[in-house]
């Protein structure tokens, strides 16, 4: 599940869920709007606070293939 969907299905902003994950803002917004894959920490900490429902593999999926 791409990110953007998981807190567009949790009516989170996505600076609320950058404090739910422990994250910065900007931190969370760059993974929100793709472009590059993520730091491991920072992958780490949006699968633990997504309880699993965003995967590390999506993050690869998007940049070999991005929507539009």
């Amino acid at each position: 599940m791409k990110l953007s969907a998981y807190i567009e299905k949790r009516g989170l902003s996505v600076t609320a869920f950058a404090k739910e994950a422990g994250l910065e803002t900007t931190v969370a917004w760059r993974a929100v709007n793709g472009g590059r894959i993520p730091s491991p920490k920072t992958i780490s900490a949006i699968v633990a606070a997504t309880g699993g429902k965003v995967k590390a593999q999506d993050f690869y999926d998007e940049i070999r293939h991005p929507a539009g």
